[in-house]
């Protein structure tokens, strides 16, 4: 079956991590970006079918919805589509995207709207049949006459759910906590397979696995603080999820505590850097140098890590056979900190296609890059 042809709309929040967030869950379901220009601030995708497109919707941490253009044309073409859709009896909202140029919107929003209810429809803008907005096209010369495109909502991201797990509405709260669409956004770089394992060996309040347990995957989670743990344990009680694994550990002795012949499918973590995040009297470069080194004991061969540090260019010693990349992301925590975003892949873990998801590549074989 050919794969069908979807837009998605990202968040401004950051916009080099939303693409490579888009590119991770696109191969985890079978899609891939589409070639051409964005329409209206679009990324046009390919996916398998609606049930992925949906599942596209709900998975991102910077998504807000995916379309499927339905209509495309002049008023007129765009009226007759309506005035068919209305002929059975449902219902539509309709909307115009913000940044579409002015003019005529009132024109055609009027004009679809009425060809719509008397074809047999009527107007609901609360839970409508028919969700679709009204997209121009900016790139025809202003001596055209201008043309539009209809967009169904296939799905809309839970914005308003993702707020609800901020940290200021968890019982467990401390400075420094990642939000929730930032922790859903590296979980999804991991790219692991469905019901696949998320080890964060440095839990904190448990923002990282609260959004893999969300997502599907089987939770482990670890600290060296009982008050973090037991912490972390609050809030997924709160959220209504549950961990698999959690351990009160040192990272030495984290490998001794997994599951007789498991690893985790995927490592996800904001290690501790010294400052709001402890790391006791350690020099946190030597704690990552420790992470890094327990890397193959931790996650399996095809697995990957993905890290969030306070450097752009850290030197990383990859344990033998892995391999990484500075994603080249950058997030501003506060005015004197910003964290960086790095990925790993296992021995056997399959290689990126570096023109979809370009980054500095970090060579492994145990040595610094």
């Amino acid at each position: 079956m050919n794969d069908e042809r979807f837009l998605v709309e990202l968040t401004r929040a950051n916009p080099a991590l939303a693409r490579h967030e888009l590119a991770s869950v696109l191969r985890r379901l079978g899609g891939s970006l589409s070639a051409g220009e964005p329409l209206a601030g679009l990324e046009r995708v390919e996916l398998p079918g609606r049930e992925a497109a949906s599942a596209l919707g709900s998975s991102l941490g910077n998504g807000r919805a995916v379309y499927r253009s339905v209509a495309r044309g002049s008023l007129e073409r765009l009226s007759t589509f309506l005035r068919k859709e209305g002929k059975g009896g449902g219902t539509v909202r309709l909307r115009v995207r913000s940044g579409s140029p002015p003019g005529r919107r009132e024109e055609w929003i009027r004009r679809l709207g009425r060809e719509f209810v008397e074809g047999g429809g009527k107007v609901d803008l609360e839970r409508p049949d028919l969700d679709l907005e009204l997209v121009f096209d900016t790139a025809r010369e202003p001596s055209e006459l201008p043309e539009g495109s209809l967009l169904k909502v296939v799905r809309r991201a839970d914005r308003a759910a993702l707020r609800s797990r901020r940290s200021a509405r968890l019982p467990f709260r401390q400075p420094v906590t990642l939000p929730p669409w930032l922790a859903r956004s590296l979980v999804n770089l991991a790219e692991v397979p469905p019901g696949g394992v998320i080890l964060d060996p440095f839990c904190g309040t448990g923002a990282i696995p609260i959004e893999g347990a969300l997502l599907g995957y089987e939770a482990w989670i670890g600290d060296r603080s009982s008050k973090m743990v037991q912490g972390a344990l609050r809030n997924f009680g709160a959220v209504g999820v549950s961990v698999a694994q959690a351990w009160i550990v040192d990272l030495d002795e984290l490998p001794g505590r997994l599951p007789s012949g498991r690893r985790a499918d995927g490592l996800v973590t904001d290690p501790p850097y010294g400052r709001a995040s402890a790391s006791g009297k350690e020099d946190p470069r030597k704690l990552w140098d420790r992470l890094l080194a327990l890397l193959p004991e931790l996650v399996a061969p095809q697995g990957t890590a993905i890290l969030l540090l306070p450097h752009e260019r850290a030197e990383l010693p990859l344990p033998p056979g892995w391999q990484g990349e500075s994603l080249g992301v950058a997030q501003r925590v506060h005015a004197s900190l910003t964290r960086y975003v790095y990925r790993l892949r296992g021995p056997e873990a399959p290689r990126l296609d570096r023109a979809r998801t370009p980054g500095e590549r970090l060579q492994g074989a145990g040595r610094r890059a």
